[in-house]
């Protein structure tokens, strides 16, 4: 049946449950609810149409994991547990100032604390390239450091045994406040239609690269990177140097990081050892 949403506009839920599975598509073997005491607790099975229908009508409080085979994300947001409306529009600055358009940026008043930003790539990304994404844009905004903003995904890889953390899904009640989470416009910061997921465009891996490319003086230098192939590489690298050690030709441990930075941590050990060897 046509229902009356909690924010005004006329559409199936089941319509707009296909369109969030979609959007915020993570691990698709389990899902997590919430309690009435704000917990989650883990349910094994795939997280469905149906299931998000009853998250909309308000039954139930949905939360996906974010991170799937490969270390891998479809999607990843900022949680700003602060209702201030200042620190909101830095945010919102930052993300305009890495060229991203409105319509690439899916803001929500979380129904309880606080704001989550979200953002869609149009392809799986690393875990650890969604949250060097996510901390430029922390970076760009220039807030206080101490003010705590939580990076989805949380972890740049999870154990094959472990789940990662979870993000509530928008659009329901939180089961501490009783209230509805819903859309808000970028601008005026007003609860908007939730149509607007329909015209939210997703993040390609080119734009992406550019930002990256453009930005990366905002990132520590020695920003851990965990992907596979950076992993790899250090790993090879510290294996020569250990080579070297165990064979005297080194009489000191050196050894690199996988950073983002890699080039320059394979340069770093180089000179090290020159300068051992004269």
């Amino acid at each position: 049946p046509l229902k009356r949403n909690r924010q005004g506009a006329k559409m199936t839920t089941n319509e707009l449950a296909l369109k969030l599975k979609e959007f915020f598509q993570g691990r698709q073997d389990i899902y997590a609810e919430q309690t009435s005491l704000g917990e989650y607790f883990p349910v094994k099975a795939p997280l469905t149409e149906a299931v998000i229908q009853e998250h909309l009508e308000g039954s139930k409080t949905i939360g996906t994991y974010l991170i799937y085979d490969g270390d891998k994300v479809n999607f990843c947001a900022l949680d700003i547990d602060n209702r201030d409306d200042e620190l909101l529009k830095r945010f919102i600055f930052s993300c305009r100032k890495i060229d991203l358009e409105d319509t690439q940026i899916l803001l929500e008043d979380s129904g309880n604390k606080g704001r989550h930003i979200f953002f869609r790539f149009e392809m799986p990304t690393l875990a650890c390239e969604a949250r060097k994404f996510l901390q430029i844009i922390r970076n760009l905004s220039e807030i206080d450091p101490k003010i705590i903003i939580e990076f989805f995904p949380k972890q740049d890889r999870v154990e094959p045994d472990k789940f990662g953390n979870l993000i509530k899904l928008p659009l329901c009640i939180h089961r501490i406040s009783k209230k509805w989470s819903f859309f808000m416009d970028l601008n005026t910061f007003k609860k908007i239609n939730l149509e607007i997921i329909y015209k939210i465009e997703f993040i390609s891996k080119n734009k992406l690269k550019d930002i990256f490319e453009e930005f990366d003086y905002l990132l520590p230098k020695n920003l851990i990177d965990n992907s596979e192939n950076t992993v790899k590489i250090s790993k090879l690298v510290n294996k020569e140097l250990a080579t070297l050690k165990k064979e005297k030709i080194l009489d000191q441990d050196i050894s690199i990081q996988p950073t983002f930075n890699q080039a320059e941590a394979i340069q770093g050990a180089v000179d090290q050892v020159t300068s051992a060897l004269k």
